[in-house]
């Protein structure tokens, strides 16, 4: 069935969508991810900031800290960035939507900058429990990546056919090899 579904392209059209709305928000490279507070104010991450920046992002988003948020997207964000989204039910979650800060990361399955930011990401909620949602929105550069866009609709084609927990332990392989 997966590989039914990867030859019929039935992973594009979400991929597709994750792609174009990153350029639009002035998103360039990967990993990119934006926080989002309980308020809806969004701050850009650009880079595969170590855990400890992530974690000081977290916990300013948590306290609902603005001063510390907006030095700190000054310091790694994205001038001029335009907002993303918000989460909705199209997007791969990990943990309760109704988190009070979201984390929304865009990243190409065959970056390896992505993948070093795979594991801060984890224990960020694994610190944070049900106070942090991860949101992952393909951004594949195929320019650079010729494998990011089939991978990005593979991991498509394993939520059609297993949910979201299968999309996860897709994304979780491709990042552990």
């Amino acid at each position: 069935e997966f590989e039914q579904c990867v030859a019929e392209n039935r992973g594009v059209e979400r991929v597709n969508a994750n792609l174009q709305a990153a350029p639009d928000a002035g998103m360039g490279g990967t990993p990119t991810s934006v926080i989002v507070t309980g308020s809806g104010e969004q701050y850009f991450m650009v880079g595969a900031l170590p855990f400890e920046t992530l974690d000081a992002y977290i916990t300013a988003a948590v306290a609902n800290d603005t001063v510390k948020l907006t030095e700190l997207d000054s310091q790694f964000g994205i001038p001029d960035a335009s907002d993303v989204s918000g989460l909705g039910g199209e997007d791969h979650l990990r943990g309760s939507i109704d988190a009070p800060v979201a984390l929304i990361e865009y990243s190409d399955l065959e970056c390896p900058f992505c993948k070093q930011f795979h594991p801060s990401i984890q224990r960020v909620l694994d610190k944070y429990g049900d106070q942090v949602v991860w949101a992952y929105r393909h951004f594949p550069i195929e320019t650079i990546h010729a494998s990011a866009r089939p991978l990005a609709e593979g991991s498509e084609c394993a939520a059609q056919l297993g949910g979201n927990d299968k999309f996860w332990e897709y994304i979780d392989y491709i990042f552990g090899r």
